[in-house]
């Protein structure tokens, strides 16, 4: 499913497109800090990707801007993950997000709603 957002899905890279270019569009699930890289699980209504920033000013972007249910366009390289999951199909892949090419969508308040 290509359009300005992406050029691929959250559940449809694998193993065969490491080396790749891809665009990805689709909201944040959860966000893992691991000091000098952040890890993201990117999804959509396809799947699940895992992002990789290692980039320290995208890394302080996020930090101030990036909460769940954030939703995001990210280009970047697909790699072979290290760690591999295989309880997901993207789970051989990762994304490196390229610095310049992320750009938050649409931004979910950190205020909590309340319900009467």
């Amino acid at each position: 499913m290509k359009n300005i957002y992406r050029d691929h899905n959250c559940g449809e890279l694998n193993i065969k497109n490491v080396g790749q270019n891809v665009k990805l569009a689709g909201w944040v699930q959860r966000i893992r800090n691991l000091g000098a890289m952040k890890f993201i699980d990117l999804r959509d209504e396809f799947g699940i990707t895992q992002l990789v920033i290692s980039d320290e000013e995208k890394i302080k972007d996020i930090k101030e801007n990036l909460v769940t249910e954030c939703v995001i366009c990210v280009e970047g390289k697909v790699l072979e993950r290290t760690n591999k999951n295989d309880k997901i199909p993207t789970g051989e892949i990762e994304i490196e997000v390229n610095a310049k090419m992320y750009f938050l969508l649409k931004l979910i308040q950190k205020k909590s709603i309340y319900l009467l």
